[in-house]
């Protein structure tokens, strides 16, 4: 049940930045940020999961960073083709 809360507080925040990215449609530049916000929320996220768990651990922030990054990325440059 306690891991639950976690990963209810990663839904939420997700959600909320996908609503942030449809309703910012209209600018792209706010869509990055958008985007780039929910990188370093996931980041945040996984760390302090990581932390309540005891699980933290260099390889697990760096793993977290390289997802987020490579997201981020593969998004953004779908916005500058667009």
């Amino acid at each position: 049940m306690k891991e639950t809360k976690y990963y209810l507080i990663l839904a939420v925040a997700l959600m909320i930045g996908l609503g942030l990215f449809i309703f910012f449609g209209y600018n792209r530049w706010l869509q990055m940020l958008v985007v780039v916000g929910l990188g370093v929320i996931y980041v945040l996220w996984g760390v302090v999961y990581h932390h309540a768990q005891k699980e933290l651990y260099l390889r697990v922030i760096l793993e977290y960073v390289a997802v987020a990054v490579a997201t981020c990325l593969a998004v953004i440059f779908l916005l500058l083709r667009a």
